[in-house]
């Protein structure tokens, strides 16, 4: 018999923020690409930044945050726009002239005109390499292509006062963004070519900036995804920490994850992590799988809203989500190498709905394969609502992320290997928990479909799409028996497995643990009216999925 998985999400119990404008004008201004407007009384830079903007000020910001200044006012400005102040041709000149820019007519720029959200995303990701004129993007949908490469989380969509604040928040995000065609952030190209030294970098706290491309480098060449980081704030690669320093330098990083019906009611937890400054982070899909929304909380209670998932992964169950913050506390991606046999790890996450929880244990087998998939088998203890976490090397880095465990045994844990991430992809931008979870249950009848001797028992063969190879529905009062369902398991996969038991769970079927019976296991979960037993069972030849129905 084969042994089976418990998903390790939870139900509910019964029982870094993101940079303000005044932080990312002061780390802008502590790289020299944003100047105040005027001084305080203590030196220090006002900044005005609750004052909405003009086009002319907005693009003068934009070529100052670009570390273009002493370009634009060395270089002839050669404009058809007639109502351009003098201080501004220079500015608007050197970015019509780059093509970030253009009028809003031939001969008017319209330099008093506030800035609108959309004109700002506009004139950035023009100068991050994307094109309105190739295709794309437009202006009407720029801020969706600002969300889509992970310049912005939605926070401008109802903004309709753009302010200098607002500006300094995006021109801050930009500088983790990748440039189109490249592996290189902004910022690390603008220490490249000398805008920036390294000295002002540490000092505005944003070395983490400059390696943000090392992982995208790293990925396989057929992917197109965009996760950006590969180190994680404060953590020296190849410096072996203890469980106190892990703790200490990680936990930051992962967050507890609460999803939500379409009624708005809760009925699930988790846990999760970020691969990013700029909120993209990792769980587990059975975490959000039926959700329509999700919140996640922090280890300084900061509660952001999950806007939605760039990709997904129902086998190798993954999900790369976008939450709606920016300057967060990250993971980075460990070497393949650190994962060998008796390895030290740890585990970091939300067992039972208890936030920043760690385990210490080691690395049991570097290859578990159960049901066609590889699994890193860890003694780190964890729990329900651990799923999603980060399981962690000595040198407080990711190397895999929580998924199942084998109940029958004694810290028989799973890990899905991060390397699997890479074959996410954030190209096509986001989607809402909400439209997934539609598109996931149009494909299956199986969130909405129960056997017919019980309609309250959702059906397994109809969530996977597979007939039964035999059933029973002969029903027997003496013992309860309702009817059983034999599934061949050559055309299942653990998913399959993991889905349906994911399913019972929201169904109203709680798990009630293991039963043994004639020398079989037997998974137990009960409902208001029905008992589901699932077993694996087989024969000289073949090999078989079990769901049996009992009255309760």
């Amino acid at each position: 018999m084969i042994l089976a998985f418990t998903l390790l999400f939870g139900m509910l119990p019964t029982a870094l923020a993101a940079p303000t404008a005044d932080g990312a004008a002061e780390a802008l201004y502590t790289l020299g690409l944003m100047s105040g407007t005027a001084q305080n009384a203590d030196g220090t830079p006002e900044f005005s930044l609750s004052r909405t903007m003009t086009r002319a000020e907005a693009i003068t910001m934009l070529v100052r945050m670009l570390g273009e200044e002493t370009a634009a006012q060395q270089t002839a400005a050669d404009i058809p726009f007639a109502d351009v102040d003098s201080w501004a041709v220079p500015y608007v000149g050197y970015a019509y002239a780059q093509g970030w820019t253009n009028g809003v007519s031939q001969t008017a720029f319209g330099s008093q005109n506030a800035v609108t959200a959309a004109q700002f995303m506009t004139f950035l990701l023009r100068a991050l390499g994307y094109s309105d004129a190739n295709g794309d993007f437009t202006v009407a949908t720029a801020l969706d292509k600002a969300d889509a490469v992970s310049l912005a989380n939605g926070q401008y969509d109802t903004v309709t006062n753009f302010t200098r604040g607002d500006a300094a928040q995006a021109c801050y995000q930009a500088l983790f963004c990748i440039i189109k065609g490249t592996n290189t952030t902004l910022l690390a190209i603008l220490v490249d070519d000398g805008v920036v030294t390294d000295a002002q970098v540490q000092a505005a706290d944003l070395t983490d900036a400059l390696t943000a491309g090392n992982a995208a480098a790293q990925l396989p060449a057929t992917s197109t995804t965009t996760i950006l980081p590969s180190t994680t704030t404060g953590i020296t690669s190849g410096t072996v920490l203890d469980a106190e320093q892990v703790s200490a330098q990680c936990s930051d990083a992962v967050f507890y994850v609460e999803v939500y019906d379409e009624t708005g009611a809760a009925f699930a937890s988790g846990s999760g992590f970020f691969i990013s400054a700029n909120g993209l982070a990792v769980t587990n899909y059975h975490v959000i799988d039926g959700a329509s929304a999700a919140k996640i909380t922090m280890t300084d209670g900061s509660v952001y809203d999950v806007r939605g998932a760039y990709d997904y992964d129902v086998d190798r169950d993954l999900a790369l989500l976008q939450v709606n913050c920016t300057g967060v506390p990250y993971l980075s991606a460990g070497d393949t190498s650190t994962i060998v046999g008796g390895a030290a790890v740890y585990a970091i996450g939300s067992p039972l709905g208890l936030s920043n929880t760690i385990t210490q244990g080691i690395i049991s087998n570097v290859n578990r394969v159960l049901y066609d998939h590889s699994y890193i088998q860890t003694s780190a203890a964890i729990s329900h609502g651990s799923s999603g976490g980060p399981l962690i090397n000595k040198y407080g880095q990711v190397i895999g992320i929580i998924t199942a465990t084998l109940e029958e045994g004694q810290n028989f844990n799973l890990a899905t290997p991060y390397t699997y991430i890479s074959t996410l992809q954030t190209a096509n931008g986001i989607q809402t928990l909400a439209a997934i979870a539609g598109t996931q249950n149009s494909t299956s009848t199986g969130n909405a479909t129960g056997y017919g001797a019980a309609r309250a028992v959702p059906d397994f063969g109809a969530l996977v799409g597979v007939e039964p190879s035999m059933e029973d529905t002969e029903s027997e009062s003496s013992t309860g028996f309702v009817a059983g369902y034999t599934y061949d398991t050559a055309d299942l996969t653990a998913q399959d497995i993991k889905a349906y038991h994911s399913l019972l769970d929201t169904s109203g079927f709680s798990y009630e643990g293991i039963e043994t019976y004639d020398y079989t296991d037997y998974y137990v979960f009960s409902g208001s009216d029905y008992m589901v037993a699932t077993t694996f069972l087989e024969d000289d030849t073949t090999e078989y999925y079990v769901v049996l129905i009992y009255e309760n």
